[in-house]
């Protein structure tokens, strides 16, 4: 744990502040904007030239591609090793009981919902995924002051309905809200997560704080948006609720207390990380190299299906002496010609497509294929 002194209120507003603009900014420098981008072009959220009156055409290179990265990245059986740091009986015994807990824990994060393939997937669409690691103290409370008194059948159902599941939670964290400055070996100096929350949900999440009521005392719907400010300074927390603190009592002076935890409890897992010192330019993502390319396929393909739709109702041009109506093309009719009095109808003639226009596909596979 880093030791960087108890901050007050104005120091935890300023961490929260200075931590925002280094990810903000314009252009390259700022991580915010590259995720957006990126995002947009995992969706295809970008427009393609076409004609007046056609559809646009999308490879859906880009998801494609993107999800067999994700695939790939999603461990199957996770090997766990516990170092002894004597080849004793007694440590053999620790390690083997480590060994399983963490098995256990793994295994408890990846059901229901697999934790381990929604991290990938921020690696690879924004560039890097964010964990958290808490203990729930809702999922464990306190025994009753009578618990000694209580018969041993009424322990164990007690047990079941209040202790039967893990407290030691694992979160995917939305990489879009959190903000961290870290030292050269990795290790977190302070991490702040500004994220939105819908007031009836920030109710519920905060109902052991007397304090959310009078926060939210003024708010008119339930479907209205609130900031939640989580900032975490060396060994110091403070949550913030509309840019108010929420811990109030002796151990909370100016909504600040000491973490219980040892180190700030949040895990960065980069897709590539670069010795660089904006965010934008430091993390990397699958698709930060080649946003351009999958809209130049994109538009290479527009343009052959275009050629296609033309070809496929082929102009047709001709003479007729004889006075008649308008010649109608319809596949399988029999359009009488005189050609001894110089009638003709054929169809133009020409390439289908000019080679020009099919060779770039090939191209532009190719550099994304070196790119990603």
């Amino acid at each position: 744990m880093v030791d960087l002194g108890r901050p007050s209120l104005t120091d935890i507003r300023s961490w929260r502040d200075q931590l925002q603009s280094d990810w903000g900014g314009e252009g390259r420098r700022s991580l915010d904007m590259e995720m957006e981008r990126e995002e947009a072009l995992f969706f295809q959220d970008y427009r393609v030239p076409r004609p007046k009156g056609q559809f646009a055409v999308k490879t859906g290179s880009a998801p494609a591609d993107a999800e067999g990265a994700i695939d790939s990245l999603v461990p199957g059986r996770v090997q766990i090793t516990v170092t002894k740091p004597r080849a004793t009986e007694r440590w053999e015994q620790l390690a083997d009981k480590r060994t399983r807990f963490a098995y256990a824990l793994l295994h408890q994060w990846r059901y229901p919902r697999d934790l381990w393939a929604l991290l990938p997937a921020d690696q690879v669409i924004r560039r890097l995924a964010v964990a958290r690691v808490l203990w729930d103290k809702r999922l464990w409370p306190e025994r009753p002051k009578d618990w000694a008194a209580q018969t041993e059948e009424w322990k164990d159902h007690w047990e079941e309905d209040h202790r039967s599941r893990c407290p030691i939670v694992m979160e995917c964290r939305n990489p879009r809200y959190v903000r961290f400055r870290d030292m050269q070996d990795g290790t977190l100096m302070a991490v702040c997560e500004h994220y939105p929350m819908l007031v009836a949900d920030a109710i519920v999440t905060f109902a052991a704080y007397p304090k959310i009521k009078q926060i939210l005392g003024g708010r008119e719907g339930m479907r209205e948006t609130v900031w939640i400010d989580d900032v975490w300074v060396g060994e110091y927390r403070c949550l913030l609720v509309e840019d108010q603190p929420l811990w109030a009592g002796k151990d909370a002076t100016d909504g600040v207390v000491k973490s219980p935890y040892p180190e700030i409890p949040y895990v960065v897992m980069p897709y590539r990380e670069l010795n660089f010192e904006a965010p934008g330019e430091r993390y990397r993502g699958m698709l930060t190299n080649t946003g351009d390319l999958y809209r130049y396929e994109s538009e290479v393909l527009g343009m052959v299906t275009q050629m296609t739709r033309w070809n496929a109702w082929r102009t047709w041009k001709g003479w007729f002496q004889r006075d008649r109506d308008e010649a109608e093309i319809v596949p399988g009719s029999i359009i009488m010609v005189a050609k001894h009095q110089n009638e003709y109808l054929e169809a133009l003639t020409g390439e289908t497509f000019p080679p020009d226009i099919i060779q770039p596909i090939q191209l532009y596979d190719g550099y994304i294929g070196r790119n990603s």
